[in-house]
């Protein structure tokens, strides 16, 4: 019988249908307000909610403040790669909080929950800071206060609580998506198994059928 490929081997869109992952991370964003996204074993972004503008339309938008969005990048790889499964925390050149968390199944990094984008309300914005920032990178100013101004404050514990939910969310997704993948492909062993001997048992007739025709 053919064996299963183990999970390390799947990618994330084979295992859970990522169109209902996203519909749920839609629902839990506008319950929380918190933005978030899934990245698969490589770091690329697959569904994401809740992106704010000042990060679209803003750091993301200009050369020095991108160069430290993906500072950014390079630095959610270096710490999923020695997160033991546990949720790593850091602010950002561009002044705002970040977590990633990894989804580990069967013991392999399948993908990553990653939220973000916000500030702590015992630890809120500077404005003047970023003020500052938008006279020396050239920023309408106003306009970049106005994309600041809105950005959410979440209270330490209860951003935990949200991490974690969103883990174990799609983490029993997976987790399902990898069982029902590995029964089915194990029922088509089966059958393959079982087929096989019929499949012999109709070569072998017809080879005989075809000596006995060939003799003279």
């Amino acid at each position: 019988m053919e064996m299963p490929a183990p999970a390390h081997l799947y990618r994330l869109n084979e295992l859970t249908d990522l169109s209902r992952v996203w519909e749920r991370l839609e629902s839990h964003l506008r319950l929380s307000g918190m933005a978030c996204c899934l990245l698969d074993s490589e770091e690329n972004i697959l569904p994401g909610v809740g992106w704010q503008d000042i990060c679209l339309h803003f750091h993301r938008a200009h050369p020095v403040t991108c160069s430290f969005c993906r500072e950014s990048d390079a630095f959610i790889k270096e710490l999923l790669s020695r997160s033991n499964g546990v949720f790593q925390e850091y602010r950002c050149k561009n002044g705002l909080i970040d977590i990633v968390m990894p989804i580990v199944t069967d013991g392999h990094h399948l993908a990553s929950i990653f939220t973000g984008q916000f500030f702590y309300q015992d630890d809120p914005p500077n404005r003047e800071l970023f003020i500052t920032q938008s006279r020396k990178l050239g920023f309408d100013q106003e306009k970049y206060l106005q994309a600041l101004d809105p950005m959410p404050l979440f209270d330490r514990k209860h951003v935990r609580g949200i991490v974690t939910f969103l883990h174990n969310l799609v983490l029993l997704l997976v987790e399902a998506g990898l069982q029902n993948l590995l029964f089915s492909r194990e029922v088509e062993g089966r059958k393959r198994a079982e087929q096989a001997p019929r499949e012999n048992e109709a070569l072998l007739r017809d080879l005989s059928a075809w000596a006995s025709t060939s003799v003279p």
